[in-house]
């Protein structure tokens, strides 16, 4: 009889399908076993090339509703196949490329409706663990590898059961008894009625064995005294010990169903199955971790110990695997890595974390083509093998071992699915015993803890949601939604996250491409609902010694390697890197180019105040608050409140709850027991240039005080000119009185005109104007301490528009902003609130993480929110000036408009033309610009003697001119400034300052390059390290692509002048070094240049004429 179609009634009954049709009634399965149908092909192991029966056009295959859309690879691990290509194809329903003799078996599994009976030439393998209380072992699933599982049909006695230990079944089989299907089992238990009989072949553990493994040091002797108990409690109770699962698979795998007394979640049917893995030699038992031992993983082993003893031999945990095609590169330095342990310790993690943060950190624009090219599971590589070769910590090339498998079941989180079947891999060092797993991101992926990698294209979507205030576990439920498939845990999708930001390069910068790095204007105020959960009562007080000074980039980098350090933390395992509030070690944010230095202010422990010499502590309480936060806290939570408050800490959570109300109601207090003791932090103070970019921010351990933003002005290089705050007043006196030598704040007190009363009537009435012109231009007579940008040492502390009526104090009429006419109307004092109205969105998240996420994630946040801000106001800039013109930035952080240098392909480089060298090139007409523009210089003798312009001779008189402040800027060149004390040190007879002259190179190769010739110029600073007493290696200074340069310049000082070394490449001579000495003597006359040219051999005739085309 002819098979029947794939849509027959026939399925494949999973432990995880709903519950059974009625085609899998009794006497359905009577029909399909019955020799009417015999013989049946068994389905699973029918290739398509050997099918029963022809596929036809009208064949239909049923999708399955249930189907999700998550990307499954093949059940081992993708390797090289030897196989053609003509032997693959891709299922229609999912795209997936398999073999062809597997087309069959996938479509049956994946893509069809209609289930199988369970036959008996198709069921779950099954093995009798206890014939007297019906207790079996049955293959979890039909797909390999065969997992055992329990259950227990036992239908003879007084104390019948039948029950199958997976809870997806017995939610079936209560669906099914409330839907009317009494009779309905699990494949499980159907599978049991083709069970083979009991051998009676079962292993009787003998004590001696277990001496023997005691004496061998495999476990002490109060495990043996506990394994000995254990046994006689299974003999008491008439159930075998320990029974081997032979079906089970793979091969490397041994499962032993071991007997626990004791029901729990992992044990409910009495046995409890222990694996041990002989590839990883490992041991897992449901009962706790792989890595600590129990009384089970101990009977287990007493079991293989007497019935397989080759498999107790110390080997390497190292396997060779054929397919993956490792090279055999073997070294006498590469030893027994069987011993090391991954993770490591917490040292050992340390070390991999400082290894990732300095050699394996992502770039900040990460390549489109990596961010979006990869998305389906195919594209993806399923063997993980870090790239490393060599130890990076070992002295020598000291050679890595071999891979070692971390695990072959993880998986890749993809914007589309989930890929499974990967396998990590990671290497040690025999020497330092260094680990290196793999962690490159050039395959289009993220690897956070070796089991769970996330795709660059889904870590890019999550940055973009966060920035548009879409949390993580929103986009994952989102993503488990659309594709109705089961995604890992939120938790830990955030975690891979932060790591993937944490080994990002970010730089921070926090700073506006308009305002530069010391804004002249700021604008400062509180998040007050931006707070992360924290106990005060555990903070302990700071040194007496602190003052207040912390190490930002320790700190940030600590933080950085909390997150990083989570990528090696098993679960439970404490984070060795965790980061904790504290007063003595917690830090601001500030950029790298706006603070002072890496040591700025925290004086937060300012804030305590002196303990009182009474019993009981004086803590203020309020009621309602209280009221509505106790419930929300555990018992021992509650408990700690009532023993702060001098209360009784016995009896529930109500008597507690209950007189904490009536000590409340007698002391009539405050709100801050909750602050102190189960309270929040004091939310998050930033501030802002009037762009609305972020420059600073503060992450508050306590309430908000005007201190909180007096040190991070303290720590800014140079202190704004003008403070927009919401309590100007208490700003001020607080920085004068913290700094009286100095008084920041002035003059008036950081008013803007003394406080008479007929100013404060007059800027009441709105009649008062104070102009301060040097906002808008810079001040020509600068002052002392200056403000880099307006040349003034005036500071202001003003009201913001919003809280400049609600101060009680007349004298701060004269804080408002509208007595500046440049302030008025032209600077928006409102950007921190608009700041707080967008990121108060965030949280309903960002309120829910630990203090050191918060922070982190904060910080990164903003720097985004920053980056994108530039970006526009960089677009806008651009729309008005030329496409091909360079935007820049100056020496202080201000874009600018520059000239890009052309860039020549090494085809179009050329000689410079000497039939020309003597022309002059001198435009008669023209501006200034034009005139000194690198495209117009030309190299000749004749314009030395030539006679300079008009406008020439006023920039050379405003360059030197003594009269005006020899600190104003005057030009700059890359990333140095030159002001006019540089000039007149050039252009008078004095000693040349050497930053001038490296400028002064700088345009020289600038030149050269515009000429299609490449010039090398080394610093002044540099080359001088070269003579005595340092001595330095000058080879320690060469580039990489000096071999591709034409001219070399070595500038040196000797006997009260520079001499300039030309060291020429040309047409391939060797040339010996040419000196060509020059002296300024005066810039009214003209620049007399000393030659000298010492000669030695030279190769070739030619050699001459060149030297002489250069001179």
């Amino acid at each position: 009889m002819m098979a029947p179609p794939l849509s027959c009634p026939m399925a494949i009954q999973t432990s995880s399908s709903p519950v059974t049709s009625v085609f899998q009634s009794p006497a359905m399965t009577q029909f399909w076993t019955s020799p009417l149908c015999q013989p049946l092909q068994p389905v699973t192991t029918c290739p398509l090339s050997e099918a029963p029966f022809p596929l036809s056009a009208s064949t239909q295959v049923l999708p399955s509703p249930t189907i999700s859309s998550v990307l499954v690879p093949p059940e081992q691990p993708t390797a090289k196949r030897s196989q053609p290509k003509k032997n693959r194809i891709r299922c229609d329903h999912c795209d997936m490329e398999l073999n062809k003799k597997n087309l069959r078996v996938h479509i049956r599994r994946k893509h069809t409706t209609v289930k199988e009976a369970i036959t008996l030439q198709r069921h779950l393998f099954c093995q009798v663990i206890d014939s007297k209380h019906g207790i079996f072992a049955v293959a979890k699933s039909f797909s390999a590898p065969s997992i055992p599982i329990h259950v227990q049909k036992k239908i003879w006695g007084v104390n019948d059961k039948v029950m199958c230990e997976l809870d997806q079944c017995n939610a079936n089989a209560d669906f099914a008894q409330r839907s009317g299907l009494k009779p309905f089992e699990c494949c499980h238990l159907m599978s049991l009625a083709f069970c083979p009989k009991d051998d009676g072949n079962a292993v009787n553990l003998k004590e001696e064995t277990l001496n023997e493994m005691v004496k061998e040091k495999w476990f002490g002797e109060s495990r043996r005294d506990a394994c000995i108990e254990r046994q006689c409690l299974a003999n008491k109770d008439d159930v075998p010990l320990s029974v081997a699962i032979t079906f089970a698979g793979p091969s490397t795998k041994k499962y032993i169903s071991v007997y626990e007394p004791k029901m729990s979640y992992y044990c409910r049917l009495g046995r409890v199955t222990v694996v041990y893995d002989s590839k990883k030699i490992t041991w897992a038992c449901p009962c706790n971790k792989t890595k600590q031992s129990c009384i089970h993983k101990a009977i287990a082993k007493w079991h293989l110990f007497q019935s397989q003893r080759a498999l107790f031999q110390k080997v390497k945990t190292t396997e060779r695997i054929d397919s993956m095609q490792i090279p055999q590169q073997q070294s006498e330095n590469v030893g027994d890595c069987s011993d090391h342990q991954y993770p490591p310790n917490d040292d050992g993690i340390e070390r991999i974390v400082r290894y990732l943060m300095k050699n394996k950190s992502l770039p900040v624009d990460l390549p489109q083509n990596l961010v979006s090219g990869l998305q389906h599971g195919s594209e993806f590589r399923h063997q993980l093998i870090p790239e490393e070769t060599f130890c990076s910590e070992c002295e020598g090339n000291h050679v890595l071992s071999e891979p070692i498998i971390i695990t072959s079941r993880a998986k890749i989180l993809t914007f589309t699915g989930v890929v499974e079947g990967i396998s990590t891999y990671y290497k040690v060092c025999s020497n330092c015993s260094m680990m290196y797993r793999y962690q490159e991101f050039t395959d289009g992926i993220h690897n956070f803890n070796d089991h769970l990698l996330l795709s660059l294209h889904l870590c890019v979507i999550l940055r973009n949601a966060l920035q548009n205030h879409t949390a993580v576990s929103r986009v994952m439920s989102i993503l488990e939604a659309t594709a109705k498939a089961k995604f890992p845990s939120k938790d830990t999708v955030l975690h891979a996250y932060l790591h993937f930001e944490a080994l990002s390069s970010h730089v921070y910068s926090y700073t506006c491409i308009n305002c530069g790095y010391y804004p002249k204007v700021v604008i400062m105020d509180l998040h007050k609902k931006g707070v992360f959960s924290i106990p005060f009562s555990e903070i302990a007080t700071p040194p007496s010694d602190f003052k207040g000074d912390t190490n930002i980039v320790s700190f940030w980098e600590s933080v950085t390697m909390e997150m990083i350090g989570r990528g090696f933390l098993s679960s439970g395992r404490k984070n060795p890197f965790v980061v904790c509030p504290s007063y003595d070690c917690w830090a601001p944010w500030i950029g790298p180019n706006t603070r002072k230095s890496d040591i700025v202010l925290n004086t937060e422990h300012a804030k305590l105040q002196k303990t009182k010499s009474c019993d009981v502590p004086d803590l203020d309480v309020t009621e309602e608050r209280l009221g509505d936060e106790l419930f929300n806290l555990k018992v021992d939570a509650v408990r700690k409140l009532c023993k702060e408050c001098g209360l009784d800490t016995k009896g529930s959570r109500m008597d507690l709850v209950l007189r904490l109300r009536t000590e409340m109601q007698n002391r009539s207090a405050y709100d801050k027991i909750f602050q102190q003791i189960w309270g929040a932090s004091g939310g998050w103070a930033v501030i802002t240039c009037p762009c609305g970019i972020v420059y600073s921010i503060k992450f508050n351990i306590r309430a908000e005080s005007p201190r909180d933003f007096a040190d991070l002005l303290l720590s800014w290089k140079h202190f704004p000119n003008v403070v927009i705050y919401d309590f100007a007043r208490g700003l001020a006196a607080h920085v004068n009185l913290r700094k009286a030598d100095s008084l920041p704040f002035s003059p008036h007190e950081g008013r803007l005109a003394e406080p008479t009363t007929a100013n404060i009537q007059l800027a009441k009435e709105g009649k008062l104007k104070v102009n301060l012109p040097w906002l808008k231009n810079k001040k020509e007579e600068e002052d002392i301490n200056c403000h880099p940008l307006t040349g003034s040492s005036e500071h202001y502390a003003l009201y913001d528009r919003f809280h400049e009526f609600n101060t009680k104090d007349p004298r701060d009429a004269l804080r408002r902003i509208q007595v500046v006419p440049e302030l008025c109307g032209w600077v928006n004092t409102q950007t921190a609130e608009q700041l707080f109205g967008s990121m108060r969105k965030n949280n309903y998240f960002l309120n829910m993480l630990t203090p050191s996420g918060h922070t982190f994630l904060m910080r990164n946040i903003i720097h985004h929110y920053n980056t994108a801000q530039n970006k526009n106001m960089e677009d806008s800039l651009r729309k008005i000036v030329s496409p091909s013109d360079q935007l820049t930035f100056n020496g202080y952080g201000q874009i600018v408009l520059g000239t890009p240098p052309q860039s020549l392909n090494d085809s179009e480089r050329h000689t410079c033309d000497i039939t020309q060298i003597d022309q002059v090139h001198c435009p008669s007409q023209g501006s200034v610009i034009d005139m000194t523009a690198l495209r117009n210089v030309q190299p000749n003798r004749a314009c030395w003697m030539h006679p300079q312009s008009s406008d020439q001779i006023k920039m050379i008189e405003n360059a030197l001119n003594e009269k005006e402040s020899r600190q104003q800027f005057l030009a700059q060149v890359g990333a140095t400034i030159l002001n006019r004390s540089d000039f007149i040190t050039l252009g008078h007879p004095n000693d040349v300052e050497g930053t001038i002259l490296n400028a002064c190179l700088s345009m020289v190769r600038d030149i050269a390059d515009l000429k299609n010739i490449k010039v090398h110029c080394f610093s002044s600073y540099v080359t001088v390290t070269w003579l005595p007493p340092l001595c330095a290696d000058p080879s320690a200074n060469l580039p990489d692509h000096i071999a591709e340069c034409d001219f070399i310049l070595l500038p040196s000082w000797a006997s009260n002048h520079w001499m300039i070394c030309v060291s020429l490449f040309c047409l391939n001579y060797q040339f010996s070094l040419m000196q060509v000495t020059l002296r300024y003597f005066d810039i009214t006359n003209s620049c007399i240049f000393q030659e000298s040219f010492n000669r030695t051999s030279f190769t070739d005739h030619e050699t001459k004429k060149q030297r002489d085309v250069f001179a």
